[in-house]
């Protein structure tokens, strides 16, 4: 499943609403530069046009059914989960149904996507103030850091500190910091896969590749003339590539 062109702006709600993590520790591992411990990737977003078929989609392949994780307050979307690994996860995204299309342009963007679709990727960070200023030191514009939160189907509150570029760079992911009394969702999501590897590719290569070099994580970053993301997952069903 590769990213699509138009995702990045057509998405970028995400940063306001997806459930994602704080990394307490270095932990070796896809997307962790050895020796570094502020980042490394917290979890990859699948879109898809309709939840339930894509959580069935999705268990045909790895052999895990997502978890409900719940709506998005103030978006027309809600997601389901699956661990894996070490506070990483993937979240699959799609339209909340009644939602209000006219007020959420994710929701039109996600109702095209017939197939569970690998479009975005969220790092976290144990200290996203100072992320935030390696990325301004390196050129990179930010939006300062933005709160989020949203409330579990058992009632407990997610809370986040999310940091996104403000420059429009294919590919690249966002940044995201855990509030301490927050349970990351790797830890109550199932589990049977583990992210094995992790690549970028697209036109804007160059910028992407400095941006990854700029915070210390260990992606590979690849031209090609158009922007995709790809996974390769470890699951009870063998090797999954996204």
């Amino acid at each position: 499943m590769e990213k699509v062109n138009s995702a990045t702006a057509a998405i970028s709600f995400v940063i306001s609403l997806a459930g994602m993590a704080l990394t307490p520790g270095c932990v070796e591992g896809p997307g962790q530069a050895p020796g570094k411990e502020l980042v490394q990737i917290d979890h990859l977003v699948v879109g898809v046009s309709d939840l339930e078929i894509g959580a069935g989609k999705l268990e045909e392949m790895t052999g895990v059914r997502p978890v409900y994780g719940g709506e998005h307050p103030g978006a027309g979307s809600h997601n389901a989960l699956i661990a894996l690994g070490d506070r990483q996860y993937l979240e699959l995204l799609a339209p909340r149904p009644g939602a209000d299309a006219e007020l959420d342009p994710s929701y039109v963007f996600l109702k095209t996507l017939s197939e569970p679709t690998l479009i975005w990727w969220g790092v976290s960070s144990e200290d996203i103030a100072l992320t935030e200023k390696t990325l301004e030191a390196h050129g990179f514009e930010t939006s300062g850091q933005i709160p989020g939160s949203r409330n579990t189907p058992d009632g407990s509150k997610l809370q986040w500190v999310g940091v996104e570029l403000r420059e429009e760079i294919e590919g690249a992911p966002f940044f995201i910091q855990w509030s301490e009394e927050t349970v990351h969702p790797a830890e109550t999501s199932p589990e049977g896969c583990r992210l094995r590897s992790f690549e970028v590719a697209g036109p804007s290569f160059k910028r992407l590749r400095d941006l990854i070099q700029a915070v210390g994580l260990a992606i590979k970053v690849n031209e090609g003339a158009q922007t995709t993301l790809n996974a390769v997952l470890d699951c009870p069903n063998g090797k999954i590539q996204l």
